[in-house]
């Protein structure tokens, strides 16, 4: 057998083999690739806002462990960073909560209490948005000083 006879046959083979691939097409979807990529990307924002809750939640469970106090601070700061960029997409009880708790952690009652106050509004039979919100109020409700004498 000839070379060209060999490659023909080979050819001759790999097109019926790659026919039905090509055949197949109907089962695209139809509309331009801007409409397939905005479509796309709607489908997968309550995804990448649960991702980003995730991350945040792994960020305050890390802060928790931390020993030394900077190392604490960046991993807040982390965890509300990454709880914003989740309410930026999708509002959701997760991450108002952490947010909540981040801003508690990091010394900024006046944030945590609203957020914590957001949270009860999404359940409000929630003992942890509770728990927060009656931490931030605690924080930013002055003492009284104790009267000389």
């Amino acid at each position: 057998m000839t070379l060209s006879r060999r490659i023909a046959l080979a050819t001759g083979i790999s097109v019926a083999l790659l026919s039905p691939a090509v055949g197949g097409q109907g089962s695209m979807p139809v509309g331009s690739s801007a409409q397939l990529g905005q479509h796309a990307q709607t489908e997968d924002v309550p995804h990448r806002a649960a991702q980003e809750c995730g991350r945040g939640l792994r960020e305050m469970r890390k802060a928790r462990q931390a020993k030394d106090r900077g190392e604490q601070r960046k991993r807040y700061t982390a965890a509300e960073d990454h709880f914003r960029k989740s309410l930026g997409l999708v509002r959701n009880f997760d991450a108002v909560l952490g947010l909540g708790q981040a801003e508690l952690a990091l010394g900024d009652p006046q944030a945590a209490l609203t957020s914590c106050q957001e949270a009860l509004g999404f359940k409000p039979a929630s003992a942890e948005a509770k728990a927060c919100a009656d931490e931030a109020k605690s924080k930013l409700t002055p003492t009284p000083a104790a009267s000389p004498g």
